[in-house]
């Protein structure tokens, strides 16, 4: 009878074990830079991660709260690793999509963030985010915000091998014009413990200067205020501000702008109220405000330098008349613009302007945004005084 006792004892054991090894799920693998669909109606629970150094992350989503309607309040991440507490975060879910997207990202190569997100729909918006940041020697909770649209765009902009978030200076909507017809600068950012905007790093030189080429054209066929606002708040985050006004439109845009609402900015906004003659000097008004510099970054010596070269009037071209791409390097004219904001460089069927430059006893370095032939690039220029 005691043996038939123990043989059932056992039987029942060995039943609870199975149940709760049916109820702990493998955990869903994450990818770096591959995100991973959530949804509430078939939530995973359980996400794994292992970093470079094989260091293994869980991550656990889960509800909390409940609406008056009697659905989730708020999607709740939590994040821990060996010898790391968990960390977590919230995203408020009350009356938005029923999905959206953990992610994990090494903002710093070996450092990695996970990231949630959920479109909270409505119109004209958004993408709201929530983090946990490794840092290094802890996990921090971050609140990214949110931004328009219906994803975050996350990428190696660079080709470092670290990730930044490609987002836009939501300031600019409304400021210049409709939602339709603004184009917000660009900005770039990472999480480090915190949102840093790392827009003005000059790794990202390169890519702003694309983001410039793209729009400028469709600024100077469409010439509308919010488009053109967008194009010079990129650039002047490139600090080729000068360099891309010399090509906008500004009088055609005060033409078909006469009495449009950024000419005025009301007490509210300024302090006190204040009128703006024109549709530049309302947008580098603003630009300023918002903390973007339109200011040359011409040194008076750098202006000296292309002065010699203007003053010579002889051109400069290759040193042979039969060298390679003789017709496409020379001959070159330089001149400075009346108050000396850029450079302006004449070659064979193409110009350029240059705003940046390093001197090197006599010689310089500069880098130019040139046009030709139906085409816009930039371009290194190397010249040295004999």
């Amino acid at each position: 009878m005691l043996a038939r006792i123990l043989v059932v004892l056992l039987a029942c054991l060995a039943g609870a074990t199975a149940v709760a090894a049916q109820a702990a799920p493998e955990p869903v693998y994450l990818y770096r830079g591959t995100p991973a669909e959530w949804k509430l109606s078939a939530l995973a629970g359980r996400y794994a991660y292992s970093d470079a150094s094989d260091r293994l992350w869980t991550v656990t989503l889960d509800t909390e709260g409940k609406t008056v309607e009697g659905k989730a309040k708020f999607l709740k991440m939590s994040v821990s690793a060996d010898g790391f507490a968990p960390v977590s975060v919230k995203l408020d879910i009350d009356g938005t999509a029923e999905y959206g997207a953990l992610a994990v990202y090494d903002f710093d190569v070996g450092y990695p963030t996970f990231l949630l997100t959920n479109y909270t729909m409505g119109a004209h918006c958004c993408i709201a985010a929530q983090a946990v940041s490794f840092t290094g020697d802890a996990l921090v909770a971050v609140d990214v915000g949110s931004y328009d649209g219906s994803d975050l765009s996350v990428r190696d902009l660079d080709n470092d091998g670290s990730y930044e978030i490609e987002s836009w200076d939501q300031r600019f909507y409304y400021a210049f014009d409709s939602y339709a017809g603004s184009l917000p600068a660009r900005r770039i950012l990472k999480i480090r413990g915190k949102v840093d905007d790392v827009t003005t790093d000059p790794t990202y030189q390169k890519y702003l200067i694309g983001e410039i080429n793209h729009w400028l054209g469709e600024c100077l066929s469409s010439p509308g205020p919010g488009l053109c606002a967008g194009v010079l708040g990129t650039a002047a985050k490139a600090g080729l501000y000068q360099s891309v006004a010399a090509a906008v439109p500004f009088e055609t845009i005060d033409r078909d702008n006469k009495d449009a609402a950024y000419l005025t900015c009301s007490a509210d906004v300024c302090g006190t109220e204040m009128k703006f003659w024109n549709y530049r000097e309302a947008l580098e008004f603003q630009l300023g405000e918002w903390g973007y510099e339109t200011e040359s970054g011409l040194t008076d010596r750098v202006r000296d330098y292309y002065r010699t070269l203007e003053n010579s009037g002889l051109g400069f071209g290759m040193p042979e008349k039969d060298s390679e791409m003789a017709c496409g390097r020379g001959p070159l004219k330089f001149s400075l613009d009346k108050k000396g904001q850029y450079v302006g460089l004449e070659g064979y069927e193409y110009a350029c302007r240059i705003e940046k430059a390093t001197l090197l006893d006599h010689s310089a370095i500069a880098l130019g945004l040139c046009e030709g032939e139906g085409e816009r690039w930039s371009a290194l220029f190397a010249t040295e005084l004999s």
